[in-house]
C-alpha cells in the first residue's frame, strides 16, 4: 500500500465512508506493524518503553498540528491511535531516529579520549594499536592519538619523527597530520619527519602507496619514493631516497652522505641526548661522510674530530656530559 492509498483510507475511515472491504484492508495493513519481526536494539535506541512513550507523545502533537483541533486522550492500543500512528509514523520515526543518531554521535564524541606520547632527546618509544598498527616514535617527538576511529578514520597528529607500520583496513584510512601536510594510507610502511624547528617535512614511503595533501594539492607516492615539503615556500619535491639514511635511526644506524656538520649533529644530538655547539658559522658548513651503527657517542665524536680537524671540549652537569663544543684549534 502506497502513501496515497493509505491516506485515502484513513480519510474515509474518519468520515465514516469506508466499506467493509476497505476496513479489512486498512486493519490488515495496520496490524502488520505490530507483527513485525524487527528486534529492538536497546543499546542503540534506548529503553523500549521510554521510546514508545516519546513516539506516542510526538504522534499526538503531530495530529493536533495537522487537524488544528484538540485531541482527546486515547488508549495507546485503541484503533484510532493505530490509524493516527500509521499516518504519521514515517514522519515521527524519521524525526526521532535522526535525533537519536545525532545524540549518539555527540555521545561518541564525548567518549573519545586523546592520548599524547612524548619522547626526550636520546629516547625512542613504540606504540601498538589494537588493530596491529605499530608506530615507532623517534627522539624529541610528540604523537597525539585517540582511543578509537573518528568518523570512519584513524587519525594521529605528529610533531617530530615517526615510522609507521599501518595495518590494512580499506574501511578505515589512516591519516597522519604533520604541520601543513596530511598523509593518508590504507595500510603501508612509511616514515614522516616533521620537526617544528625545521623548515621541511619529509614523507618517505617504504612500501605501498600514500596520498599526501598540502594546501589543497594532492600527491601520490609509490614505493621507495620520498616527498620533501618546504614549509616556508610551500614547494614540493618528489625523489628516491636511501633507506638507511632516512630510517636507520630505528635500529641506531646513522648515515651521513655529504651532509653539513650542523645537520649531522642535530641527528646525533637526538639519538644520544647530548647537546652540541659549534663556535663559528664556517664550522657549520663543513661536510661529512660517515656511517655509524650502534656506535658509542665518543666513537662518533672522535670520528668527527678526525674528519674535520676540529677540537672539542665537554661541559658536564652532575658528572654527566651535557654539551660538547667543537672549535677550531688556534
Amino acid at each position: 500500500m502506497n502513501d496515497n492509498e493509505l491516506n485515502n483510507l484513513i480519510e474515509k475511515y474518519k468520515n465514516g465512508t469506508c466499506s467493509d472491504d476497505e476496513k479489512k484492508s486498512l486493519d490488515a495493513y495496520l496490524n502488520s506493524f505490530q507483527t513485525s519481526n524487527l528486534i529492538w536494539n536497546e543499546k542503540e535506541l534506548g529503553k523500549e518503553k521510554l521510546v514508545r512513550d516519546e513516539i506516542f507523545e510526538k504522534i499526538e502533537n503531530r495530529l493536533a498540528a495537522i487537524d488544528r483541533i484538540q485531541h482527546k486522550q486515547f488508549s495507546k492500543s485503541s484503533y484510532i491511535i493505530k490509524i493516527a500512528a500509521s499516518s504519521v509514523l514515517l514522519f515521527v520515526l524519521g524525526y526521532f531516529v535522526f535525533n537519536l543518531i545525532d545524540t549518539k554521535k555527540e555521545n561518541n564524541v564525548a567518549e573519545i579520549k586523546w592520548h599524547e606520547k612524548t619522547t626526550r632527546i636520546g629516547e625512542k618509544s613504540t606504540i601498538t594499536f589494537l588493530d596491529g598498527t605499530k608506530i615507532t616514535l623517534n627522539a624529541d617527538s610528540k604523537l597525539k592519538y585517540s582511543n578509537m576511529s573518528i568518523e570512519g578514520k584513524r587519525e594521529v597528529y605528529l610533531d617530530g619523527e615517526a615510522y609507521f607500520e599501518v595495518s590494512p583496513n580499506k574501511e578505515l584510512p589512516f591519516i597522519v597530520h604533520s604541520g601543513g601536510l596530511s598523509t593518508k594510507v590504507l595500510g603501508t610502511k612509511f616514515n614522516v619527519k616533521a620537526f617544528d624547528a625545521e623548515n621541511e617535512i619529509v614523507v618517505s614511503l617504504v612500501e605501498g602507496r600514500v596520498t599526501i595533501n598540502s594546501n589543497s594539492n594532492e600527491k601520490t607516492l609509490s614505493s621507495k619514493q620520498q616527498l620533501t615539503y618546504d614549509t616556508k615556500t610551500g614547494k614540493e619535491k618528489i625523489s628516491s631516497f636511501n633507506f638507511e639514511e632516512v630510517i636507520g635511526w630505528k635500529e641506531n644506524v646513522l648515515v651521513f652522505n655529504n651532509v653539513s656538520l650542523e645537520k649531522a649533529l642535530v641527528k646525533i644530538e637526538r639519538a644520544y641526548g647530548v647537546k652540541f655547539e659549534l663556535t663559528d658559522e664556517s664550522i657549520k658548513r663543513l661536510r661529512i661522510n660517515a656511517n655509524f651503527e650502534n656506535e658509542s657517542l665518543w666513537t662518533i665524536v672522535k670520528v668527527i674530530k678526525s674528519a674535520t680537524k676540529l677540537e672539542y671540549m665537554t661541559i658536564s652537569d652532575n658528572d654527566t656530559v651535557s654539551k660538547i663544543i667543537f672549535y677550531r684549534k688556534k
